[in-house]
């Protein structure tokens, strides 16, 4: 994905109705005296196929390809969201292919006819997905995502298109032994419009996902990182947020604490997770007996790293005290666990994420005497191989408790 790439959406409310002509007004005083009469549909010449085998949908009944058709132009990004330099038009598709029990990306499998689904649960071999807007979170904001099956037309001028989701219709693909396939039909989407394709030639086939991509990493670091001195300090008790077994005697506390310095504030909104202003900021997470007193501060001891699932969530048995969370994967909105970020204002009034770290090792010590707190903090980032991120902080006086 290519980090400034935005689609703006405007998705249809209620039902969607699909018929079998698409109808415009007739302009007064028309040849045709009056009613209807039906748009000179385009016909775009696609020059260009990619074919992308991603193997078994889970199912067992058939696999999953992409198809990508576009017309003679660059294309930046041939996964979705398709990105291309217009003027140009492209279609993806996401079939449902007979299933091939070698499971490779032989295209004689994929060949065939293909009609839309009988609902959105069905799988079934000759079946393309309709098309479908999705949200992503992207650091700073979120992204909406065509996805399924939806034609797109690029401007000369490089602005946004606006996907038209395909919903109905018919196609068929045909494979020839000498590499070559024949791809053509008709299908209509939420602009009520007849998309016309047809393509005749050598197609690119290509096995998972090769080059492109939705997917957002998750630490932006390339070397370790040494913490700032941070000047600001916020606590907030989460209570049995990641159990939801109060007062069972057994389940900690989850207490996140907010260090921050430059004009970063966190201490409005709820549960101290609107943050306004520029500058460097880690969020902490940890696991504290359940009888702790948030107004106490973190208790000392040496906190480590829970386990945890790669889809983000910690076994019950990780989630104990003396144990910190790991930040959860791809959310940056309301971002919970540990994580480090480098915020700036920017001039729409939001916070662009000049780089940022989610944290998924390492070790946290708390030292305290009084009211007086330090923390050794020797964490690592989720990144192959890790880098470290690594600082002291102290504080003389309570930390502010920011309310639940």
């Amino acid at each position: 994905m290519k980090a400034n790439f935005k689609i703006l959406m405007a998705l249809l409310a209620g039902a969607f109705v699909f018929g079998s002509c698409e109808k415009t007004p007739a302009n007064p005083g028309s040849s045709s005296g009056g009613g209807f009469e039906e748009p000179v549909p385009e016909k775009p010449e696609y020059v260009n196929a990619i074919f992308r085998y991603h193997g078994d949908d889970g199912m067992g009944d058939s696999d999953w390809w992409e198809l990508v058709l576009y017309t003679d132009m660059e294309m930046l990004n041939t996964t979705t969201p398709l990105q291309g330099t217009g003027p140009g038009q492209a279609i993806y598709f996401t079939l449902n292919a007979p299933y091939n029990p070698a499971q490779t990306a032989d295209l004689h499998y994929v060949a065939g006819d293909y009609h839309e689904q009988s609902n959105s649960g069905d799988f079934s071999e000759g079946t393309f997905q309709g098309g479908e807007v999705y949200e992503q979170q992207i650091p700073g904001g979120i992204m909406q995502i065509p996805d399924g099956t939806y034609f797109c037309d690029f401007p000369a001028d490089g602005s946004e298109y606006e996907p038209d989701l395909l919903k109905e219709g018919q196609f068929t693909i045909t494979a020839n032994d000498d590499g070559t396939c024949t791809v053509e039909g008709i299908l209509v989407g939420t602009e009520f419009i007849k998309r016309y394709f047809s393509f005749t030639g050598t197609p690119v086939v290509e096995s998972e996902t090769t080059g492109g991509g939705t997917d957002v990493p998750n630490s932006t670091l390339t070397e370790d990182l040494s913490l700032p001195q941070f000047t600001k300090a916020w606590l907030v008790d989460r209570k049995d947020t990641y159990t939801g077994l109060v007062g069972d005697g057994e389940s900690p506390r989850a207490f996140a604490l907010f260090l921050a310095n430059g004009t970063i504030d966190v201490s409005g909104g709820t549960y101290g997770q609107t943050i306004t202003g520029s500058g460097q900021l880690m969020r902490i997470e940890f696991f504290v007996s359940w009888d702790t007193d948030v107004e106490g501060g973190i208790p000392a001891g040496d906190y480590v790293m829970a386990q945890s699932y790669p889809d983000g969530g910690i076994p019950r048995d990780e989630i104990v005290p003396g144990k910190l969370a790991p930040g959860y994967p791809d959310k940056f909105e309301n971002f919970t666990g540990t994580w480090y970020v480098n915020l700036q204002e920017n001039a729409d009034g939001g916070q662009d994420w000049i780089d940022y770290a989610r944290i998924a090792g390492g070790t946290v010590s708390v030292a305290r005497d009084g009211d007086a707190c330090t923390l050794a903090i020797s964490l690592e980032d989720c990144s192959e191989p890790a880098w470290s991120v690594s600082g002291t902080w102290t504080s003389d006086s309570p930390v502010e408790v920011l309310s639940y």
